[in-house]
């Protein structure tokens, strides 16, 4: 956090903001920022810092020398500012967008920010002006202070190409898993594929179910683009009996669930529901962890994860409907309700 926040300030105070670095800066930098606005001013060594302006709109601050006086104005992201400004005196009004305003010379904090990052070059980081400045630049984002910076020009080189290999990469997906339903373990069944929306989020998947998943449980198979992985994840209806069995086994901490915190890969607890998800590795819950989880308010799925690096080449298909099948094996003394 900046230490401008120990102004104590509000929208109204960004003003006193400024006018702190520009006290306990290098008065050149006072200098250049009028200069900047297009206000000329005498020697400012011996300068003056007001905050609030004593004949100034709400808001404003005040650089006063022995020969000269000036405003200054800082407008946060709300818009909020003066409407009535003093005719005659110098004032600098900064505010998001810089729009001219009658009375007073503008300037974006965009163009602020930005001639503040080239003054930070001529200074040191350990040097007191250029500490300041890197603080007060951090602190602007704080306040919500922030502008557009455009498109990356290595962004826009590239996606062209991303885009075509991410549709390159979905269609081969769906190539695969028209070939896994043979290898997937014997009655399990395609119920549901992934929709358009969530093609476009970088999740492709296909839903079975049948099998020793019963008749309330979907086995899961998903391309996480974003996490760079497969997921192979068996979903248990929330108030279903495999549901019950699992929150029994990870509060007892029997056989069931331990036999399963020991699994490569690592298995992952997924507890859903409308309001958000929790992910929890298994490894990590035993009873008194378990006893803390609302069970009853979330869907459940038991999931391992395989990186994208690890299915290059042939027999991919094969793969998968082995580690489904292990998956589910190790699974089916709670899909199934007995204890081996």
């Amino acid at each position: 956090m900046s230490i401008f926040h120990r102004l104590d300030l509000g929208e109204r105070h960004l003003a006193a903001a400024l006018l702190a670095l520009l006290e306990h800066a290098d008065r050149s930098l006072l200098t250049g920022l009028l200069e900047r606005a297009g206000i000329a001013a005498p020697a400012l060594e011996s300068a003056e810092f007001l905050y609030p302006a004593p004949d100034g709109p709400p808001g404003a601050g005040e650089v006063r020398t022995p020969h000269w006086r000036g405003l200054l104005l800082a407008v946060g992201p709300s818009g909020d500012g003066a409407t009535v400004l003093p005719v005659g005196l110098p004032t600098l009004l900064i505010s998001p967008t810089g729009r001219p305003v009658h009375g007073a010379e503008t300037l974006s904090w965009e163009q602020v920010d930005r001639w503040l990052a080239a003054e930070a070059e001529r200074y040191g980081p350990e040097s007191r002006t250029g500490f300041l400045i890197r603080q007060f630049r951090a602190f602007l984002p704080e306040v919500g202070i922030a502008y557009f910076a455009g498109f990356a020009p290595a962004l826009l080189e590239g996606v062209g190409q991303a885009f075509g290999t991410i549709s390159q990469f979905l269609a081969t997906a769906g190539e695969l898993f028209e070939r896994l339903g043979p290898a997937l373990p014997a009655g399990l069944r395609e119920v549901r594929q992934a929709r358009p929306e969530d093609l476009v989020a970088g999740l492709q998947y296909r839903d079975y179910a049948g099998g020793v998943l019963g008749g309330e449980s979907f086995w899961r198979i998903a391309f996480h683009l974003g996490r760079g992985e497969l997921q192979l994840a068996c979903w248990l209806a929330a108030g279903g009996a495999a549901h019950g069995r699992l929150r029994a086994a990870a509060l007892q901490a029997d056989e069931r669930w331990t036999g399963l915190q020991s699994m490569e890969p690592p298995l992952l607890l997924r507890l859903w529901s409308p309001a958000g998800e929790q992910q929890i590795p298994a490894a990590e819950i035993d009873p008194e962890a378990a006893g803390q989880i609302a069970w009853d308010q979330f869907t459940v799925a038991l999931q391992v994860a395989y990186p994208l690096h690890l299915l290059g080449g042939e027999g991919l298909v094969e793969r998968i409907g082995d580690w489904s099948g292990d998956l589910l094996e190790r699974l089916a003394p709670l899909l199934a309700g007995t204890v081996h």
